[in-house]
């Protein structure tokens, strides 16, 4: 990120921009997320914000019992695809509470993809998305309905990148 000439003002924009596209209810990040999660797997929203704390723990743990060999691709490939345990351990990140704060980056690169009127991006590792899309707002793996709405169409591909295009 380069140096804002009000670097706190710039992350209070930053900030917005991640919270308007994350949680546009109003109702809190983490609940955000957690109603988009529970609407896919069907969980009670309560559940699934205490599987959110617990998630980094038990992907940790999961990966350990496992004893994936990193050197093994198809080991590796296996391990993601057989489980949902980093969606909660993502989410949970997204909703900044792993970290005190939210992954900003994704938030500038909409601020940038936006000033500089950007009208193709392509994205690798688009996170965990949700049903509305709303937890990736462009580029470096975020894509929200409001950039979408903003001139972005927006495309996921079975590749697990994200290709954006105006």
């Amino acid at each position: 990120m380069q140096p804002q000439p009000n670097q706190s003002h710039y992350q209070s924009q930053l900030l917005d921009i991640w919270v308007r596209a994350m949680d546009p209810g109003g109702v809190g990040m983490p609940q955000a997320i957690a109603s988009e999660i529970a609407n896919y797997t069907r969980e009670p929203a309560a559940v699934v914000l205490d599987r959110m704390a617990r998630g980094k723990d038990e992907f940790t743990q999961r990966w350990m019992q496992l004893g994936v060999n990193v050197t093994d691709r198809a080991q590796v490939e296996a391990f993601y695809n057989q489980q949902f345990v980093e969606a909660y351990e993502l989410a949970d990140w997204h909703a900044g509470r792993t970290n005190g704060t939210p992954p900003l980056s994704y938030a500038h690169a909409a601020h940038v993809a936006r000033t500089r009127h950007l009208k193709a991006a392509l994205d690798f590792g688009s996170g965990i998305g949700t049903t509305e899309s709303r937890s990736m707002m462009l580029l470096v793996g975020c894509a929200s309905v409001r950039t979408i709405r903003s001139g972005f169409e927006v495309s996921k591909p079975t590749t697990a990148a994200a290709v954006a295009r105006n």
